[in-house]
């Protein structure tokens, strides 16, 4: 069973499972393209955010990311 850290991830975090810059993922985060939360204890008005891996793996089958060829856009889209 996995823990719950696990299932979690820093911005850093999620741009090195994605295979993408830690500026863009941050960037997908800020836009909403990615969703987010703050992590539990965080105080109100930072930046601190955590996303999590199914919504990773959903941003990576829209943006059709490939291991180690970072975030591309899919055919098509703008």
């Amino acid at each position: 069973m996995e823990r719950c850290g696990e299932q979690w991830l820093s911005p850093k975090r999620a741009a090195a499972y994605c295979g993408c810059g830690e500026e863009r993922m941050r960037r997908a985060i800020h836009t909403g393209e990615i969703p987010s939360v703050e992590p539990p204890g965080a105080h109100e008005g930072t930046n601190r955010r955590l996303v999590n891996k199914d919504d990773l793996d959903e941003f990576m089958l829209r943006r059709r990311v490939e291991p180690g060829r970072g975030c591309v856009a899919a055919r098509g889209a703008a």
